[in-house]
């Protein structure tokens, strides 16, 4: 389960020790990150058992850092989740060749449920993400 993994990530200090790591997650939507951040916040925060002492970085702060989360384009609340957990650690994809994916109706999808934001903020989603966590020059 995406979830489990992600606090095991977030809660391990890996991000900590070795903070040039990045780490995707795909397949796993994204609705329930905003949630998940809060959530981990508010703990990090209350029982210091969840962080080492030379742990400064909230899961907010590191999931900024060190995460990216992969977006489906037929997904309706992507535009809310960039809304509270900003766009930068998004990714799409289109889960080609799956039963499940997008295509061949991918474009009206994005326009459909990614309308909402901004264009700068869609071409991170879309492009700019990706070209900057995989050092790609596109």
């Amino acid at each position: 389960m995406a979830t489990m993994t992600f606090y095991d990530w977030i809660f391990s200090n890996v991000f900590v020790r070795f903070p040039s790591l990045r780490m995707v997650q795909n397949e796993c939507d994204v609705g329930w990150i905003p949630w998940a951040l809060q959530r981990c916040d508010v703990q990090w925060g209350r029982n210091h058992a969840y962080r080492a002492p030379w742990n400064t970085a909230s899961p907010s702060d590191l999931f900024g850092r060190n995460m990216f989360a992969c977006a489906l384009p037929y997904e309706t609340d992507t535009a809310d989740v960039v809304a509270r957990i900003g766009a930068g650690g998004l990714l799409m994809e289109t889960d080609y060749p799956h039963l499940d994916m997008s295509f061949p109706h991918t474009r009206s999808m994005v326009r459909e449920n990614l309308g909402a934001l901004s264009d700068a903020d869609l071409a991170r989603v879309l492009r700019g993400n990706a070209t900057r966590l995989f050092t790609l020059s596109l």
